[in-house]
């Protein structure tokens, strides 16, 4: 980002959730990826998931973050790539994706 090279830490998720919607309870089988996520020694902190992610769980991640990037002084970064953009990135590295 901006010419630099930041660490990166991903929670995925993929179809079999069970769930249309993904709130914090489900990730992860305690409902603490996102909190774990944020232990990765990272700067910038993604969400990915082939399910609708809902709005309180990027709140927990946008939370988290900016909490951690508090105690730690410097900025941090946050994101996610929803079922939509998990789709565009599919169709434009066919290759990277091949089962």
């Amino acid at each position: 980002m901006g010419g630099k090279r930041y660490g990166v830490a991903f929670a995925l998720k993929g179809p079999g959730a069970g769930v249309k919607v993904l709130e914090p309870g489900k990730w992860g089988k305690q409902g603490n990826q996102i909190q774990r996520l944020l232990q990765a020694p990272a700067r910038v902190f993604l969400l990915q998931s082939e399910l609708q992610i809902g709005e309180y769980s990027i709140d927990q991640l946008k939370k988290l973050t900016e909490h951690r990037a508090y105690q730690e002084k410097r900025k941090l970064f946050y994101g996610y790539i929803d079922p939509h953009d998990s789709t565009r990135l599919r169709k434009a590295y066919p290759n990277a994706f091949k089962i």
